[in-house]
């Protein structure tokens, strides 16, 4: 398996995941179209894409994040306190539980502590969770669902040092 930064060819691969996971009613629940969303994945957004020779089994999605306003693309021009919200962790059915998604996470993280170093500018990774985010969007609820510190999704980003509050968990760079 290789990892690597997500290019313009990569979008059609991306979108073809992420209809794959989520389908239409997805599309519908996040207010998105799935080909405008991976062309976002790829030419807004910071990605890395696993693959296993010709196939991509997998991304993960961060962008930059100030909170007054969201910046596309970001460029540092004085001290500031930003942070890096990880939008898609996602993995093909086929290849989850076989530590794609977590290989992905290490490589993403190495990237963004050395990004924080380099600026001087990013504090935090941030993720919102909920007690699954898979159950929130197949009961096509938009209203909260109920918090739970010991979600899968929870788990998976303590695995990385990820401190969980009220929804969202923090990582700090």
């Amino acid at each position: 398996m290789r990892i690597k930064e997500a290019a313009e060819r990569d979008a059609s691969k991306i979108e073809r995941i992420f209809r794959e996971i989520f389908g239409r009613t997805g599309a519908q629940y996040y207010g998105v179209r799935w080909d405008v969303e991976a062309r976002r994945c790829v030419e807004q957004y910071y990605t890395l894409v696993a693959k296993i020779g010709k196939e991509t089994i997998g991304f993960v999605s961060t962008r930059f994040y100030k909170p007054q306003y969201l910046l596309f693309p970001f460029k540092v021009k004085r001290r500031q306190r930003l942070a890096f919200v990880i939008d898609w962790v996602i993995v093909q059915p086929g290849y989850q539980g076989r530590g794609v998604g977590s290989s992905l996470m290490k490589s993403m993280l190495g990237r963004l502590s050395s990004l924080s170093k380099e600026h001087d500018a990013f504090r935090n990774a941030v993720v919102l969770v909920r007690t699954s985010n898979w159950w929130e969007f197949t009961r096509g609820r938009r209203w909260r669902v109920p918090e739970s510190r010991d979600s899968p999704a929870v788990e998976f980003y303590r695995k990385f040092g990820f401190k969980y509050s009220k929804g969202w968990m923090r990582l700090k760079l």
